[in-house]
This record gives C-alpha cells, sequence and structure tokens, in this order.
C-alpha cells in the first residue's frame, strides 16, 4: 500500500481539523510539511503535529519536500493561486 506525503499550506484555525484527518489515517498519509506566512506560526504548528518541516514560502515547500497531496487552508481568494502552483508541482490538491 502506498503512504503519500502531504502537506498544508496556511496553518491557521483549519489547518489543525487537516492535521488530525491526516493523523487519523496514518498508514496511509504523512504530514511532512507546512507553509505559513506567519513564522511563529508555522513553526508551533510543525512543532504540535511532530516530525512536520516548516516553510515561510509555499513554493520552496513544494520544491524541497515533493508532496503527493497539498491541503490548501488559506482564506479562499489565496485558493486558485496556491492550487495552480501545487498542481504545478505534481500534487493533488
Amino acid at each position: 500500500m502506498t503512504r503519500y506525503r502531504a502537506a498544508i499550506v496556511g496553518t491557521g484555525n483549519i489547518a489543525h481539523s487537516h492535521a488530525r484527518a491526516i493523523q487519523q489515517h496514518s498508514e496511509r498519509v504523512q504530514l511532512v510539511a507546512a507553509a505559513d506566512v506567519d513564522p511563529a506560526r508555522v513553526e508551533a504548528f510543525c512543532q504540535r503535529y511532530g516530525g512536520v518541516r516548516p516553510y515561510t514560502e509555499p513554493a520552496r515547500m513544494l520544491a524541497e519536500e515533493r508532496p503527493d497531496l497539498v491541503h490548501i487552508c488559506t482564506p479562499p481568494h489565496t485558493h486558485a493561486d496556491l492550487s495552480i502552483q501545487a498542481l504545478e508541482a505534481g500534487a493533488w490538491v
């Protein structure tokens, strides 16, 4: 069975629901990275979920981590651009 690598962009309130859902399916998916414009918030998020690498630039995270799945947890007006970036990097969004 394939174990997918997941990343989260945006680490505000809704991102915690996504991270918990990923943890509930840990046999199939692993949260490997998160990105947020707020360095302190992404650091705290990554520490909370353990083993998750923090980034402040989604493009850098996509290039370095090459996730299979990307959860976009940012304000709605940013979804299109971030989704396109993730899709172009080869991830499912």
